[in-house]
């Protein structure tokens, strides 16, 4: 199952969105705006394309 990733702006819409959730029986978990930015970093990296190999040499290069 796909899951719904929510940013409400203000802590009224986080409440007002949780009492809804609960009336409708689906699970919420909150998270931190860290652990959020953690996540879109992991999905992000989960999308890289691993087919392609650098050399050492062109690594350190593009660092100096």
């Amino acid at each position: 199952m796909k899951r719904l990733l929510v940013k409400p702006q203000t802590k009224e819409q986080l409440k007002v969105l949780k009492e809804l959730f609960k009336e409708m029986g689906v699970a919420t978990f909150t998270i931190s705006d860290e652990n959020s930015e953690d996540i879109g970093m992991r999905v992000v990296m989960n999308r890289v394309d691993r087919t392609k190999k650098v050399s050492r040499k062109a690594i350190m290069k593009k660092l100096t």
